[in-house]
């Protein structure tokens, strides 16, 4: 039997997260648009050098480059690891804010997708309006996926136990 001064007994610690009290949304969903927007312009990079390196020579004409980029696997390639950034923006928003989080994932993909928009504005984007339209669709619903997966993880989380003594 183990007593309390048992240098080989394990600390017992909750296995809780500690509550921090109240968490600022705002916050919360910055740091969620910024996850979105930086991860898929992260992997629209790493892409791009991707299909610069499977092109080889092709890639001499920055023109045939770009057709090439608009053709319909690389679209769907971005759309979906684009997604992928949604999804995590919005867990990101969901576990910053650790409140409303449905609200905060919501919010952060609609935010992202009006700066994505926003930044996209400029550029020569040559991409099918379908796949566009789609990426519209699913913004803000895979963006309050994100918010599900953190409510999963913190439902499945043991509740702290309190510190009992072994008899």
């Amino acid at each position: 039997m183990a007593t309390p001064d048992d240098p080989y007994t394990p600390p017992r610690t909750p296995l809780r997260e500690p509550s921090r009290g109240p968490r600022s949304l705002l916050k919360a969903i910055l740091l969620g648009v910024l996850t979105d927007v930086g991860g898929t312009i992260a992997v629209s990079v790493l892409l791009s050098v991707v299909a610069a390196l499977v092109m080889g020579d092709a890639t001499a004409d920055p023109d045939a480059f770009r057709d090439s980029l608009g053709s319909g696997i690389w679209q769907v390639l971005g759309l979906v690891l684009g997604s992928l950034c949604t999804l995590l923006g919005g867990y990101v928003a969901a576990r910053v804010a650790d409140r409303a989080e449905y609200r905060c994932a919501a919010v952060c993909g609609l935010a992202a997708l009006v700066l994505s928009e926003l930044l996209a504005g400029g550029a020569d984007v040559q991409a099918d309006f379908g796949l566009r339209l789609a990426g519209w669709i699913a913004t803000v619903p895979l963006a309050m996926l994100g918010a599900r997966f953190r409510l999963r993880q913190k439902a499945d989380m043991p509740a702290a136990r309190p510190e009992t003594p072994d008899a």
